[in-house]
């Protein structure tokens, strides 16, 4: 009967330790639905003197995130290089709060315009975290020159076909640009077919840079001249793209992006904004 009665008792308390455990894991490691239809990576070249724009269209991004009715219809990743970057995945719960979920963590500064750190982070959110979703897109936020001649420029090393501005000293221990072949070539060697890109970057809308992007995405969206200010309102923008649940929207929502911008900066001279299938 004693050897009984001790069974009993440890088999209780097994029982005890295994209900609180699982209590615990319910509270402290929330359950996050990574299968939205659609992801959007925002990549910010934020080293640069953007940072505060960029900063700004970060944030805007994610308050539409959280005041969106179909949110949970949209994965928002965020790559932001400043100083040392951050590339996390936005979400919010069943509270309509925001949760800011890790996927890398950085300790240093990196070359963001470096095709390495480029492929990596496509790699972590599409190929990783986020391959199942349909739709894919990319905001591609810093400077550019697309395809300028750089004898307009006055600067000896500028980039003729440059994308992103990275002035902060990363690894390979210098600053520096991508080259608009080595932006596709991350694309193509991640296997990342995109639904959209939306550069938020200068002279990136013409048919040389949709030239090199054939085959790599659907839609692109860019300036053949200058973006304005901050660039795209992302309050609104995100609110539009978010709601896309097929393929057949995408090019409505696109174009209402450019509106919302044309809106924004309505009073700017020289907006303009090209939408290419």
């Amino acid at each position: 009967m004693r050897y009984n009665l001790l069974s009993l008792l440890l088999l209780t308390m097994c029982c005890m330790f295994a209900a609180c455990s699982n209590d615990d894991s319910d509270i402290d490691e929330p359950q996050y639905d990574k299968h939205a239809p659609h992801t959007l990576l925002m990549y910010l070249n934020a080293d640069s003197n953007l940072s505060s724009d960029l900063q700004t269209n970060s944030t805007d991004a994610q308050k539409a995130i959280k005041d969106s009715l179909n949110a949970g219809a949209l994965n928002l990743v965020v790559f932001h290089d400043y100083r040392i970057p951050k590339l996390y995945w936005v979400h919010k719960n069943s509270k309509n709060e925001l949760d800011t979920v890790p996927l890398k963590e950085y300790t240093s500064a990196v070359d963001a315009c470096s095709k390495e750190v480029f492929k990596e982070v496509l790699d972590i959110t599409f190929n990783q975290n986020f391959k199942d979703s349909k739709f894919k897109g990319l905001v591609f936020g810093g400077h550019a020159l697309g395809w300028t001649p750089s004898k307009n420029y006055n600067d000896q090393d500028a980039h003729t076909r440059q994308i992103g501005q990275d002035n902060q000293t990363g690894v390979s221990g210098h600053t520096g640009y991508m080259e608009l072949w080595d932006f596709c070539d991350a694309l193509k060697e991640t296997h990342t077919k995109l639904t959209y890109l939306l550069f938020d970057a200068c002279n990136m809308g013409n048919i040389e840079v949709a030239y090199q992007l054939r085959g790599l995405t659907d839609y692109m969206v860019g300036a053949p001249t200058e973006i304005n200010g901050r660039g795209f309102p992302y309050k609104t923008v995100i609110k539009q793209l978010g709601s896309c649940t097929n393929e057949s929207q995408f090019e409505r929502a696109l174009d209402e992006c450019i509106d919302s911008y044309y809106s924004e900066w309505t009073k700017s001279f020289g907006a303009v904004i090209s939408l290419i299938d």
